[in-house]
């Protein structure tokens, strides 16, 4: 059976506290079934997710998309808060 691939581009002000804030799930994935790669490229946020089925690609995608959206509401609380 092949690989399920998806790619996920996000356009935020805060691409790089994102991609600073993400990068140690990317090394310690809790399960095998799926492959993670994010980088920034050209003010974007890119997430390239590849998984063995498409219920491991589902999961895996709504896991990132989460972590995005929480780094992101994160990163844009005032400093002064």
């Amino acid at each position: 059976m092949g690989r399920n691939k998806i790619e996920i581009i996000v356009s935020s002000d805060n691409s790089d506290i994102i991609v600073e804030s993400l990068l140690p799930e990317v090394s310690s994935s809790p399960s095998n079934r799926s492959k993670v790669d994010i980088n920034k490229k050209n003010g974007n946020l890119e997430v390239f997710v590849e998984a063995k089925d498409i219920s491991s690609l589902r999961a895996a995608m709504n896991s990132w998309l989460r972590w995005i959206m929480i780094a992101d509401e994160a990163a844009s609380i005032p400093k002064d808060f």
